[in-house]
């Protein structure tokens, strides 16, 4: 897989994290951001990439900062790169998948 893809799968996983810990529709998020749900659900999944103002405008309303979000999508994207260079095969679902995994567990831990 490309690192660009796995780049925009994990940032749009940290994104969909904390909108759902926030309590945020998609359709609520797409609306601060000026598009609809569907092309908010596009950001989420990796299928386009997060531009950097829909981060500062959501960060507000997700109750963190676009450097936190950053920040975990690139411990994401860290462990998936190594794993995608040492040859592991997976799809952007799967790969969504693991990444809500780690994000919940890491909530967990925090609490």
């Amino acid at each position: 897989m490309k690192a660009a893809i796995v780049a925009r799968v994990c940032l749009g996983r940290a994104l969909r994290h904390y909108r759902r810990k926030a309590g945020l529709e998609q359709w609520k998020a797409g609306d601060i951001l000026g598009i609809d749900q569907s092309g908010y659900s596009k950001y989420e999944r990796g299928a386009v990439p997060v531009p950097a103002h829909a981060l500062m405008l959501m960060s507000p309303h997700l109750d963190t900062s676009p450097s936190d979000m950053m920040h975990y999508a690139n411990i994401l994207y860290d462990e998936a790169t190594s794993w995608t260079e040492s040859g592991w095969k997976t799809t952007p679902k799967a790969l969504a998948q693991w990444a809500d995994e780690v994000l919940k567990q890491w909530d967990d831990d925090l609490e």
